[in-house]
């Protein structure tokens, strides 16, 4: 499709580069946005294995409480944006074509903000357990 929209065909000097340069770009793409949601599936998943596990030991859950606390706090000192958006998504169950307007940025910068968020969460929480 994008080769289609080339409008002089002629200009291509090496057609066989144009188009793996363009397949190459297609795939990060792909990747890039597979990537956000993978790591989008998996915090969800530790949240809900936490929160089962947690049932029923008020210590475990005090414990998971705070992390998730000082996860919060590290994120929001890394990148508010980042913070905001999780937050604005995740815990309000704003879509993120709606916070773009509120941040001020495109929408894609609001998917970025999320991702980067999720990434973040994903480490500290990795670090955590790794000390423990």
């Amino acid at each position: 499709m994008r080769l289609l929209r080339v409008e002089d065909h002629e200009a291509i000097r090496n057609p066989q580069a144009y188009l793996y340069t363009i397949a190459n770009h297609v795939l990060s793409q792909h990747a890039l946005r597979n990537a956000a949601a993978s790591q989008a599936t998996r915090f969800a998943d530790v949240w809900t294995e936490v929160q089962a596990a947690a049932e029923g030991d008020p210590e475990i859950l005090l414990e998971t409480e705070q992390r998730f606390e000082a996860v919060g706090r590290a994120l929001e000192a890394h990148s508010p944006r980042a913070y905001t958006t999780l937050i604005l998504h995740r815990c309000d169950g704003i879509s993120l074509k709606e916070i773009a307007p509120r941040l001020g940025v495109s929408y894609t910068m609001v998917k970025r903000y999320l991702a980067q968020a999720i990434a973040f969460c994903q480490r500290m929480l990795d670090d955590m357990e790794s000390q423990a």
